[in-house]
């Protein structure tokens, strides 16, 4: 089996198909977590399945995968992780936010849709630049400003469709839209010099164990925060291909196949053709969306999509600069 893999790979790897492999992979990835949140839309209009469930579910599954692999393959590189406590703490902290990143964004889909929450997450993006601003104590340079008024424009007309006297979607969906792109800038930020002292899988995989262990916490809680997370504590609700759907389609393709797929691809093209390959989730989500539940969509959506991409592209090109 070990030789049948290493000649697999040496076939894929040789000469320039590294690289386009590479962007094939990345891309995939990218995908693949738009998928997800098409199917945590399902789930929410299906199933009545609510937020937390689903981020416990979701979790649970990818972390249970990425531990086996750490055990496996990484295993001296994950104790030397845990020994080291400081860097332990922030993995903590990494954990955290991802578990707020992926629960907000649960609940910012069942209020809107996975498009418009997987757009409106897109501004996490701008909350980094600001971030990194703050930290540096630098004003930003003029494209970063572009950027941000491409972000602000897409996010007004996603929530107006183009009526500036009305607000088209929820408005609870709006600023759970927000916290979690707030969210989503944490998790980015927090782990910045572990990434550069281990390899991202193993610090990765811990911070999705650790999301876990939190969502399971909140989870066994759930009768104290239903108001804040809509909780059911009952999946009798749930049938077979909707076992399938939240196991499969969120957790292991959603989540697992997703940051394995993105990171291993973007360790062969780069960080920044990996920012940019990213565009694919928010588009993925809002075109699965379309075609697979039937959601409708503005051309204000559509326009707000092509600033939301036009903005991360241009956050992605500044990395060179």
């Amino acid at each position: 089996m070990a030789t049948l893999q290493s000649a697999l790979y040496s076939i894929l790897m040789t000469s320039g198909r590294k690289y386009y492999v590479g962007l094939l992979v990345t891309f995939l990835g990218a995908c693949l977590w738009g998928l997800s949140g098409v199917c945590i839309q399902y789930l929410h209009e299906a199933y009545a399945l609510d937020s937390l469930t689903i981020t416990c579910v979701r979790s649970s599954t990818a972390s249970v995968l990425f531990l086996l692999i750490l055990f496996v393959c990484y295993s001296a590189e994950l104790r030397r992780l845990m020994s080291h406590r400081r860097d332990a703490f922030v993995v903590v902290l990494f954990g955290g936010a991802l578990f707020a990143s992926q629960a907000t964004y649960a609940v910012s889909t069942g209020l809107t849709n996975a498009g418009t929450a997987t757009v409106l997450q897109m501004l996490g993006s701008v909350f980094v630049l600001i971030i990194a601003c703050v930290r540096f104590k630098r004003h930003p340079k003029a494209i970063e400003v572009v950027a941000i008024l491409l972000a602000l424009t897409a996010t007004w007309l996603i929530a107006t469709k183009g009526n500036p006297l009305a607000l088209m979607i929820p408005l609870a969906g709006l600023i759970w839209g927000l916290v979690n792109a707030l969210s989503e800038a944490a998790y980015l930020v927090i782990p910045e010099q572990q990434y550069s002292r281990y390899a991202r899988i193993v610090v990765i995989g811990c911070g999705i164990a650790v999301s876990a262990v939190i969502a399971l916490v909140f989870y066994l809680c759930a009768g104290c925060l239903g108001v804040a997370f809509e909780v059911q504590t009952s999946l009798s609700n749930i049938d077979a291909f909707g076992w399938f759907v939240l196991i499969g389609g969120v957790g292991i393709l959603g989540t697992f196949a997703a940051f394995g797929m993105y990171l291993w691809g973007s360790s062969h093209i780069g960080p920044v053709k990996g920012s940019l390959l990213g565009v694919a989730e928010p588009a993925s989500a809002c075109i699965l969306s379309a075609a697979l539940l039937g959601t409708s969509f503005t051309g204000a959506d559509w326009l707000g999509l092509v600033l939301m991409i036009a903005m991360l592209v241009i956050m992605s090109r500044t990395q060179q600069i």
